[in-house]
């Protein structure tokens, strides 16, 4: 079990979809990172084992839930954060909020939004928590929640791998669960938290699934590939960038040996330019 354990992690895009898309598994998961008292969950987004769902690219697979019929919940599980993540948050949060209300209707029907962000890389150097809640704030009125309903969380796996986490703690629990990494830790949130245990048997039932299997494959392999795409394509880019930088110096080498009369025969022996160039830097 150890090494199924660790292969498939929960925090793998498309197995943590299929857990957290269950309203039992995701209720008590939200209600431990939100500490609400959550009566009902409704997924809008229910998983689909099919190809045209994933559309066997890299991507965010969220999961869309109404809870308590008021507040419309969003959670994503972000294996990579980059540079310009939070302009996504922006971007992603302000679409939910667009998508709560239909025509004809008034602003009071509108939905609470809470957006929960859980990456596996840290995104704040500066904010050392594990689990960090942003709200809208007036600068000198910090106390002061008028615009309430708009949350966006984001809870920091790579954190909490480093921390030494309270297991008896709820989200603690789960988070250990989801990151997947530390195998002691899994082993003691399961024998302390049933619906743990629960999730963590649809996960094994899933990944011996043999259709399952091969989608969680080919992500993997799509991953691999993308990866290694944008290695080689910033290794090509320094190479150029050399290479850009190598000529430039050697131009401005022809122009001061130019400029000191050095011969046409001479220049090319130093530079390692052809006459030809030499001549149409010299124009």
């Amino acid at each position: 079990m150890k090494n199924e354990l660790i292969k498939y992690k929960v925090k793998n895009d498309i197995i943590f979809s299929y857990i957290f898309s269950k309203e039992d598994i995701l209720k008590e998961f939200l209600q431990a990172i939100l500490e609400w008292n959550i009566e009902k969950v409704e997924v809008q987004n229910q998983f689909r084992l099919d190809r045209e769902h994933f559309n066997d690219k890299l991507g965010v697979i969220d999961i869309k839930a109404t809870v308590n019929d008021d507040t419309l919940v969003n959670v994503e599980m972000q294996n990579r954060v980059h540079k310009n993540y939070e302009k996504r948050v922006y971007l992603y949060f302000g679409n939910l909020a667009r998508k709560t209300i239909k025509k004809g209707m008034t602003y009071d029907k509108m939905k609470d939004i809470v957006a929960i962000n859980i990456l596996n890389e840290s995104m704040f150097s500066d904010i050392d928590k594990v689990h960090s809640i942003w709200k809208l704030r007036e600068n000198d009125y910090l106390d002061a929640e008028p615009l309430k309903g708009l949350e966006v969380h984001f809870i920091d796996l790579e954190r909490f791998r480093m921390s030494n986490p309270n297991l008896d703690d709820k989200l603690n629990q789960w988070l250990a669960f989801v990151d997947t990494e530390n195998e002691k830790w899994v082993r003691t949130v399961m024998d302390k938290n049933n619906k743990i245990n629960e999730a963590l048997k649809l996960k094994d039932d899933f990944t011996c699934d043999d259709e399952a299997l091969d989608l969680i494959e080919q992500r993997l392999i799509w991953e691999i590939d993308y990866n290694t795409f944008i290695k080689e394509a910033r290794e090509e880019g320094k190479e150029k960038g050399k290479k850009e930088g190598q000529k430039e110096n050697q131009i401005k080498v022809v122009k001061a040996m130019l400029k000191e009369n050095a011969s046409l025969d001479f220049i090319p022996k130093v530079t390692g330019l052809t006459k030809e160039e030499i001549e149409n830097i010299s124009k």
